[in-house]
């Protein structure tokens, strides 16, 4: 009879051989957790054997199975409240199982030679039961993988890092499924077709080294995706290199997570919508990027509220958010396809205007001044506010964004210093 240990601790009675009768009354049964270690404590050491006398315990609990034989004549008789233990243990000396004999063959206590052939079967059925318990644990560890793999919400595949087919996606949930639609790009067999063609790490080579070289085996990047139908996402990509056997190619496990509204959300201003400061840079960047192209000169104005912070004061800042609200609306209403408005922070704001032509530079900054300077109702008030504005010429000249910026500025405050 086998018994195996259970994670709880209880004991599974998984394996009878002998009559009909014992394989009845015990298959199946379990054992409470600690009964077994009291009877081990209790036995006598026959080497890695132990023996329990009859009426060491007691036999009155269901798992306990007497066989019909007669009671011994001789002391090495086999009395039928006998039992033979064999622990079965793991490598860390972990108990998994029992091995219990109850009924010996010819009726009398086993000599020494057949009680080492009963420790090569223990050790055997060690084995046997070790492996068993590895099969079940990975059968299970695997199984949990394969529920959380599909279950995620954020993408997750495994690529494959062999030089000879870089990125190649070897499997995908649905989450990176989806993912890759949105990108336009579904199925998706190779990780770096879902890149912009602009992006180095397009190149599946390129983005094979990145991931292969990176510091203790992860990889981290935030990706913007090729277009779809709509705005382009961006992802956060974190793969993580899978140790290298002997008989395995280099793989890793990456997880692809949207995170376009993240981004929106930290480059967006949380009280009028428009853009804010962090993304400047990047659009003055493409205005003279567009400009060493080709592109007729753009421009780049800062706005500043004049007597923003009275209202502040008499009205309250409800009232001062209302107005920075109208503000913005105003000024995006202005603007051009292709050209930007950003709040700056407090009650200064900025536009890139792309291409302007000759001698409409002018009549767009009155234009703007005139519409922000209509009055603007809050909980039956009628508030008012005015702006200075200055330009800067976005041309083959602007060096950087600073210093289109500082001019910019600097042109702001010559117009709030001009008499009314």
């Amino acid at each position: 009879m086998i018994d195996y240990v259970r994670t709880d601790g209880t004991m599974e009675i998984v394996a009878v051989a002998g009559p009909p009768g014992a394989r009845e009354a015990l298959l199946g049964k379990e054992v409470p957790a600690g009964v077994l270690d009291h009877e081990l404590e209790l036995a006598q050491r026959w080497g890695r054997l132990r023996f329990l006398p009859h009426g060491t315990v007691t036999n009155d609990v269901p798992y306990v199975w007497t066989p019909d034989i007669p009671l011994p004549e001789t002391p090495d008789g086999w009395h039928p409240d006998d039992c033979l233990l064999a622990p079965l243990y793991a490598g860390a000396g972990e108990l998994n199982g029992v091995l219990s004999v109850d009924m010996p063959v010819n009726g009398r206590r086993p000599d020494a030679f057949q009680r080492q052939l009963l420790e090569l079967l223990a050790g055997q059925a060690e084995t046997a039961l070790q492996n068993a318990r590895r099969a079940s644990r990975l059968r299970a560890s695997e199984e949990s993988f394969r529920l959380a793999f599909e279950a995620t919400a954020v993408g997750m595949g495994m690529i494959s890092l062999d030089h000879r087919g870089p990125l190649r996606l070897l499997q995908a949930n649905r989450a990176l499924g989806r993912i890759a639609e949105a990108a336009g790009h579904e199925p998706v067999g190779v990780l770096s077709d879902l890149l912009d063609p602009s992006d180095p790490d397009h190149d599946p080579d390129h983005w094979g080294r990145a991931i292969r070289s990176a510091p203790a085996g992860v990889y981290r990047a935030e990706k913007q995706l090729r277009g779809g139908s709509g705005e382009r996402p961006w992802v956060q990509v974190v793969a993580t290199v899978l140790p290298l056997h002997t008989t395995e190619t280099g793989r890793a496990i990456v997880q692809v997570e949207d995170i376009t509204e993240r981004r929106h959300r930290a480059a967006s201003d949380p009280l009028t919508g428009l853009a804010n400061r962090a993304r400047l840079d990047d659009g003055v960047t493409a205005a003279i990027e567009a400009v060493r192209s080709g592109a007729p000169p753009g421009a780049l104005l800062f706005c500043d509220l004049d007597d923003f912070k009275s209202i502040n004061d008499v009205f309250g800042h409800l009232a001062g958010d209302a107005v920075l609200r109208a503000c913005a609306g105003r000024l995006a209403a202005q603007v051009r396809t292709g050209d930007s408005v950003f709040r700056m922070g407090g009650d200064e704001f900025a536009i890139v205007l792309r291409a302007v032509p000759p001698g409409e530079l002018d009549p767009l900054v009155d234009r703007i001044k005139k519409m922000v300077a209509g009055p603007i109702d809050h909980e039956g008030r009628r508030l008012a506010v005015t702006m200075s504005v200055g330009a800067a010429v976005i041309d083959g000249s602007v060096c950087s964004v600073d210093g289109l910026l500082a001019a910019a500025d600097a042109a702001m405050y010559a117009d709030k210093r001009r008499p009314v």
